[in-house]
C-alpha cells in the first residue's frame, strides 16, 4: 500500500487531503482552508445563477454552512470535495429559486377571474 501523501505541499500549504481530513474532523482551520480554496468557484456558480448581488453572496455563505453542518456526509471515495461543494451549491441555488418563486406567487394579485366580476 502506498503511503499517504504528505500533509503539506512543497510550499508549506496543507495538501487537499489534509484540508479534507481537518474539515471532516470538525477543525475550524479545515473550514477556513476549504473556504479559502473553494469559495471563488462556489461564488462564481452563484453569480451565474443570480448575477452579482446579495443573493449570490447568501448562496455562497449557505453552501459553506451546509457543508460544515453536513460534513459527516462527505465521502471522498465518491469524488473530490470540490464536486461535493458544487452539489451543495446547486441544491442551495434551487432552494433559493423555489423560495423566491413561492414569495412572488404569494405577493401576486389574484387574477380577476378568481375574484369574479364584482362591479
Amino acid at each position: 500500500m502506498a503511503p499517504d501523501p504528505a500533509p503539506e505541499t512543497a510550499d508549506g500549504e496543507p495538501s487537499d487531503r489534509e484540508v479534507g481530513r481537518r474539515f471532516a474532523a470538525g477543525g475550524g482551520q479545515g473550514l477556513a482552508w476549504a473556504h479559502q480554496r473553494r469559495a471563488a468557484r462556489v461564488h462564481g456558480i452563484a453569480v451565474r445563477a443570480f448575477g452579482l448581488g446579495p443573493d449570490a453572496g447568501c448562496v455562497t455563505q449557505r453552501t459553506f454552512a451546509s457543508a460544515w453542518t453536513g460534513r459527516a456526509g462527505f465521502r471522498p471515495d465518491q469524488g473530490p470535495r470540490s464536486g461535493w461543494l458544487v452539489g451543495i451549491c446547486r441544491r442551495t441555488i434551487a432552494d433559493t429559486q423555489a423560495r423566491e418563486q413561492e414569495r412572488r406567487e404569494k405577493e401576486a394579485p389574484l387574477p380577476q377571474r378568481v375574484l369574479g366580476n364584482r362591479r
